[in-house]
């Protein structure tokens, strides 16, 4: 957890010369659920979310089943639940992890189709772990 927790988002400038990426944020105080609704909010566009395939870090989900949860992340989802449309209800546990404000939480972009794969290929490069979103 700690090498997740002290890696630096150093990809943010290279992502940013490809010409691939139309907007880019860390995942930090506002949980993804938040930095996901500011970018959706900037663009006009709404996002989707399969649950199952958000990576987790290793124990993360123990220990919030455990009870071992942020105020902060209770205080987030109050300050944007209103805003979030869901198909099917979330448990607390996927609501507190959602919301929960991260330290360094990585990079979640924005990014034009067709360039995937160079995006894919330059995180791959660098030793980063990535995971795609539609």
């Amino acid at each position: 957890m700690m090498a997740s927790t002290t890696q630096l988002n150093t990809p943010g400038r290279a992502l940013a010369e490809l010409g691939a990426v139309h907007a880019l944020t860390d995942v930090t105080g506002f949980g993804l659920l938040g930095h996901l609704l500011e970018m959706c909010r900037a663009a006009g566009l709404a996002a989707s979310l399969d649950l199952a395939a958000i990576p987790l870090l290793p124990g993360v989900q123990a220990l919030a089943q455990a009870g071992h949860v942020t105020g902060a992340s209770q205080r987030n989802w109050a300050a944007y639940a209103e805003q979030v449309a869901l198909d099917a209800p979330m448990t607390p546990v996927q609501r507190a992890l959602l919301t929960d404000p991260k330290t360094s939480g990585g990079l979640l972009l924005y990014l034009v189709a067709k360039r995937r794969v160079n995006v894919t290929l330059l995180l791959g490069g660098l030793a980063t772990r990535s995971r795609a979103f539609r």
